[in-house]
């Protein structure tokens, strides 16, 4: 069988019991978020294609500071995109 590699988003938020999905959540707690701490984090294995989008994306609407990738496995390179973030390599 074939190895799937894939891009799967994780976001964490403090101090709120507001439940919405995908950007919806986003947008709504932007306009409601006040000094709430808020990061997304995701682990990614040989797809940069969708990761870079990902990083453009969660990166304009959190800040790239509040940017979270894993790498599964030590064989991968980060790219250049991912400088200005948390990225590490991970087993």
């Amino acid at each position: 069988m074939a190895q799937r590699d894939a891009v799967c988003t994780v976001i964490c938020l403090t101090d709120t019991l507001n439940v919405c999905v995908g950007a919806e959540w986003i947008k709504h707690m932007s306009r409601n978020m006040g000094k709430k701490n808020i990061a997304a984090l995701t682990m990614v294995r040989n797809d940069s294609f969708f990761l870079e989008r990902w990083v453009r994306y969660y990166g304009e609407r959190l800040g790239y500071a509040n940017l979270y990738v894993y790498f599964d496995g030590q064989d991968q390179e980060i790219p250049p995109f991912c400088s200005g973030l948390n990225a590490r390599s991970v087993d």
